[in-house]
């Protein structure tokens, strides 16, 4: 939440360079800010839960970056979905990948490569689904964008209480890559549902508070 809330306090800055520089500009501020700022207080943590807000910065930016192409110029959006930019999306996460691994820092540093590559694959992924069929793709694609907020919320706390003590030091499964995939199949399952299931009660206690 410390994050977050950092996050959010620069965003009306971000904003209005976003608007008027564009998002080039914005990722390039963001990444002389995260970088630096990740080696200048490298004694403290890099996770999401314990680190500061700067050394998200660049991955928040990304996302504001993508929102703002969305919506205002979709026409270079859609290029994102060409084959090159799918090899392009495999080539970060390579080097995302390589970073973690055989550089002692690299987990530190990875995580705008990770979220790059991730993208770029999933778009190019999810526009293949929607053309080879967009009546079922567009159902499944829609139900999904209903719940993304509460399964933003409930994913982390499940995480903690639920995935970690459950499925890797109850169980003692071996984590090998394979059982990972396994696991986070089985795990992102029980988030949809939860989030499904909530996500009735939440909405009518939000509605009823901003109405009183």
């Amino acid at each position: 939440m410390p994050v977050i809330l950092g996050l959010y306090i620069l965003f009306p800055i971000w904003v209005k360079t976003l608007e008027k520089y564009g998002a080039i500009v914005l990722l390039a501020i963001s990444v002389l800010i995260t970088y630096p700022s990740i080696y200048l207080f490298f004694g403290l943590s890099t996770n999401h839960q314990s680190s500061i807000p700067l050394f998200q910065l660049a991955e928040f930016s990304l996302g504001m970056s993508l929102g703002y192409l969305q919506l205002f110029h979709p026409g270079y959006f859609d290029r994102l979905t060409d084959f090159r930019f799918l090899c392009l999306g495999f080539l970060l996460y390579t080097i995302a990948w390589a970073m973690a691994t055989f550089w002692e820092y690299g987990p530190s540093y990875d995580d705008l490569f990770t979220a790059a590559g991730i993208f770029l694959i999933a778009l190019y992924a999810y526009r293949r689904m929607t053309k080879f069929s967009p009546r079922i793709s567009a159902r499944i694609l829609t139900q999904f964008s209903k719940e993304s907020y509460m399964i933003y919320l409930i994913h982390g706390p499940l995480i903690l209480y639920l995935a970690k003590p459950i499925f890797i030091r109850s169980i003692g499964l071996e984590t090998n890559s394979l059982m990972m995939i396994i696991l986070s199949l089985i795990f992102c399952l029980i988030v949809f549902l939860l989030a499904k299931l909530l996500s009735p009660s939440i909405n009518s206690l939000t509605f009823h508070w901003l109405k009183d």
